[in-house]
């Protein structure tokens, strides 16, 4: 038998127990109801973590959409585009000669004139370093044309006797900072310093610099230190001063021999540049070559620092190996993946033909120098220079369109500019401009996401020029894709007493959950419910008949399970999603969001969005709260519609 301990307490220690267990018993109530408020909580989403969160700070100024928002056309496929943020300008241009002049306004861009420029391919253009002119030049009639940016007017025409490639503006050190513009020959390494002002085919040339021994396809002036850079279409890449055509000496390079560099780098890998662009403070320079490797070199050491991989090889590897982290962002179903890859091929081809609509892959810099832009068969990706990665793929999900060309437009400009009575306001408004291989529309990226997704290649695509038998075809194919995807959608008015709001629902990816939506609606359930958790910059919550989030049951009474889909995300403002206390826990109550809530992907089922009705909801979360995020005055449901 086992014998009990049996301990005796005086008084003084019985009353001091007495007391430690009162302290424990108020201890545990606090943490009931510690536990019992965040149960009530945990029915919703959850608030992400205020943090300084660096990829939010360097795509501040970015054109953040998924989706273009409008394209525009050509009457010919576009080989290139051009910015001058000075003055608002943005130029395009196609491979039959014509260039376009656009102005760039608040939320949108405005035609301004239309030439016919050259009789055949436009080789190459700059723009001045002042950004008030605009050069062109056609190896095929041989002739320069000149613009006047501020009038979008053409000033000058030249002929030339020799067949112009490309050309570039540079700056000589001398005490006027003269600016002088640079000619290459399509024919051998010549490149040519042209006085654009003389008509004498004798006089217009005014020196002849002879580095190379091949076409010269890149001149990039780097202005921070004085320095030019050439490369050629066989790889030579060459450093030399704007003043004397040597090569530089500048003090600030780390090198006195492009031996010491990696400069010899292309020749080594027997590859050659489609793209060249210099940082907008000089110290990176940025190479797409036909290995597709994008080289990044530091300026002043010559010396190459990153190498980012876009082989077919290495995508192919991610495609197979999508469940690491840092490939779901490149996902897509092999179908699709397969027939990128056909266009692919077929862009290679085009890229190493010696055509001279060949008019090769932009890349560049954003104006701070955090991330570098360029485009793959995915899309157009946002490099970091400074975390080493990949922050975000444009145009993805734009399966038709494999981008080349484009420019980031990163001005700033006056909002409400034309409302002379109220006080007018510097707004950013960025956007990417890019061509798509064989395609004669360029398209716009913006911060906005297209207004209306189910409508969107009609909608987006504006065609302000005569379209062909073909184009005509596919508007009509698009409209009646479109008429019986509007019979087969289900959508849904939420009358609430500061207006409605409308979404459309995604029965088709998640049944379940819109069918229990459905049903509850229809039965009156979400009438005179209150909005009871309000948080701006997240979410609008409602649908407990509690009214304080700790209610609620499905159609089929109690809970359901998840259903989510890898195209429903929290990826946009007006995600309709459902509330939950953890997984498999759905009832009736589900929440709007009025921001990216990328955290709560998988989570939460994702079922609807909201396509009309965003200010309605702008003016819930704007409504004054108490300490638990309910609305003071009661914000109801009246009833909700089916339709």
């Amino acid at each position: 038998m086992d014998e009990k301990k049996i301990e005796y307490l005086d008084p003084e220690q019985k009353k001091q127990q007495q007391k430690t267990d009162k302290q424990q018993q108020k201890k545990q109530k606090i943490k009931e109801n510690q536990k019992r408020k965040q149960n009530i909580e945990d029915i919703g989403p959850t608030v992400a973590n205020a943090q300084n969160n660096f990829k939010d700070i360097i795509l501040e100024n970015i054109p953040s959409s998924e989706y273009y928002e409008r394209s525009l056309m050509h009457r010919d496929t576009i080989n290139q585009i051009f910015a001058a943020p000075k003055n608002d300008i943005i130029i395009t241009i196609s491979i039959d000669g014509q260039i376009k002049f656009w102005k760039k306004i608040f939320q949108l861009i405005e035609p301004i004139k239309h030439f016919r420029c050259h009789k055949g391919v436009v080789t190459g253009a700059a723009i001045s370093l002042n950004q008030d002119k605009l050069v062109t030049v056609c190896a095929t009639d041989k002739t320069l044309k000149k613009f006047d940016l501020l009038n979008a007017d053409l000033n000058s025409l030249l002929k030339f006797d020799f067949t112009p490639s490309m050309c570039s503006y540079i700056q000589a050190s001398d005490g006027a900072q003269s600016e002088y513009l640079l000619v290459s020959d399509n024919d051998n390494g010549n490149i040519y310093i042209v006085d654009e002002e003389q008509q004498s085919k004798e006089k217009q040339i005014i020196k002849t610099i002879q580095i190379h021994n091949n076409p010269v396809k890149f001149i990039l002036y780097n202005k921070q230190y004085k320095s030019c850079v050439s490369i050629d279409k066989k790889g030579f890449i060459e450093l030399w001063d704007p003043d004397n055509y040597d090569f530089p000496k500048n003090k600030e390079l780390k090198f006195t021999c492009k031996m010491d560099t990696d400069y010899f780098e292309l020749l080594k890998k027997k590859v050659f540049a489609f793209g060249a662009c210099l940082s907008n403070n000089g110290k990176y320079m940025a190479l797409v070559c036909s290995d597709k490797f994008i080289r990044i070199f530091d300026f002043l050491s010559g010396k190459l620092i990153r190498i980012i991989d876009e082989s077919d090889k290495k995508n192919s590897e991610i495609q197979d190996n999508i469940e690491h982290e840092q490939h779901k962002m490149y996902k897509l179903d092999k179908f699709e993946y397969s027939r990128r890859m056909a266009i692919e091929r077929d862009l290679d081809k085009f890229l190493e033909s010696k055509t001279m609509e060949n008019y090769g892959v932009s890349i560049q810099f954003d104006e701070n120098d955090q991330i570098l832009v360029y485009p793959s068969i995915l899309g157009i990706k946002y490099y970091s220079i400074v975390q080493n990665q990949i922050l975000f793929v444009q145009g993805k999900n734009e399966s038709s369109e494999r981008f080349l060309k484009f420019v980031l437009y990163q001005g700033r400009l006056m909002k409400n500019s034309n409302n002379t009575g109220g006080s007018q306001k510097m707004q950013s408004d960025p956007l990417l401009i890019a061509s798509s291989f064989k395609k004669n529309r360029f398209y716009l990226f913006s911060t906005r996401e297209p207004e209306d997704q189910s409508d969107k290649q009609i909608q987006r695509d504006i065609f302000n020029e005569k379209p062909s038998k073909e184009e005509q075809q596919i508007v009509v194919q698009l409209q009646s894709q479109q008429q019986k995807q509007l019979q087969t959608c289900i959508f849904a008015k939420i009358e609430t007493t500061m207006g409605d709001i409308e979404i459309e629902l995604y029965k088709k990816f998640v049944p379940k959950t819109v069918d229990n939506f459905l049903g509850l609606s229809k039965q009156g359930y979400y009438n005179n419910l209150i909005f009871h958790r309000v948080i701006p910059n997240f979410m609008i919550q409602t649908g407990c008949p509690k009214g304080d989030g700790t209610g609620g049951e499905s159609i089929w009474g109690g809970e359901f399970e998840d259903e989510f889909h890898p195209k429903l995300k929290h990826d946009k403002i007006g995600t309709v999603s459902m509330a939950n206390a953890g997984p498999n826990t759905n009832g009736s109550q589900f929440f709007i969001t009025t921001a990216v809530c990328e955290w709560l992907d998988n989570k939460h089922t994702v079922f609807g969005r909201v396509i009309k009705g965003m200010d309605v909801i702008q003016n819930i979360c704007n409504s004054k709260k108490d300490k638990q995020d309910k609305p003071l005055r009661d914000i109801k449901i009246r009833y909700i519609t089916i339709s």
